[in-house]
């Protein structure tokens, strides 16, 4: 692949992922501020999860902690449907 295209493509992916993860925040805030869950209990546990879950996210953030060798070949696929 040219540079041009590993370009090109980093670039669908940013913007492909960024949309993703936007929609994700969405639907969790909805879940949150409607307290959706089988039940209260249920429902703390995931406020649990998702918070040290976020946690470690934020704690990663910084640019030098991400792998700048991530693969942006062909093989890689952006939807988890089948997961």
């Amino acid at each position: 692949m040219k540079e041009k295209d590993i370009s090109a493509r980093q670039a669908a992916l940013n913007t492909a992922l960024r949309d993703t993860i936007l929609k994700k925040i969405d639907t969790l805030r909805e879940n949150i501020v409607f307290e959706k869950g089988s039940d209260k209990q249920s429902y703390f546990q995931m406020l649990i999860m998702i918070d040290e879950d976020l946690d470690d996210v934020l704690l990663n953030w910084e640019y030098d902690s991400i792998n700048p060798r991530l693969s942006f070949l062909e093989s890689d696929d952006l939807d988890d449907d089948d997961e």
